[in-house]
């Protein structure tokens, strides 16, 4: 887990690595107050240029301030297939089907108010929406 500051409120929040796209990450925050289970996909050198969420249990964004951005076609599809493939974190390689497993398991170690269910299935992150 690593400890961010957030230098324009100059908070400290919590994450837990889901996984890298090269100038993109994803990651889950620890007690998110959101208690929609999600995971924030932003660009790694300007979180202002561009941060959404992601709803882990239905396609759709979960948006909330200065997280409202949108995937473009690329981004979508490359979100998608970042979630269906198997977990490189070697800590964690193995013990999860994918990406989106271990998303899930981070939002659950990391977020106890909002548990995902045992039976949850990965939704299709295809059919979200592209930005305009």
């Amino acid at each position: 887990m690593m400890i961010e500051i957030k230098e324009e409120r100059h908070e400290m929040y919590e994450m837990a690595a889901v996984g890298d796209l090269g100038q993109y990450e994803i990651y889950v925050n620890t007690n998110d107050g959101g208690k929609t289970p999600h995971v924030h996909y932003r660009k790694k050198d300007n979180w202002k240029e561009f941060h959404t969420c992601i709803k882990l249990l239905e396609s759709d964004y979960f948006f909330h301030e200065g997280k409202e951005d949108m995937f473009n076609s690329g981004q979508r599809k490359e979100f998608q297939e970042f979630m269906e493939s198997p977990v490189k974190i070697s800590r964690y390689a193995g013990k999860f089907e994918n990406n989106w497993e271990l998303a899930c398991f981070m939002w659950d170690l990391n977020n106890s108010d909002v548990v995902i269910p045992d039976n949850a299935v990965m939704p299709n992150y295809r059919n979200l929406l592209d930005k305009k």
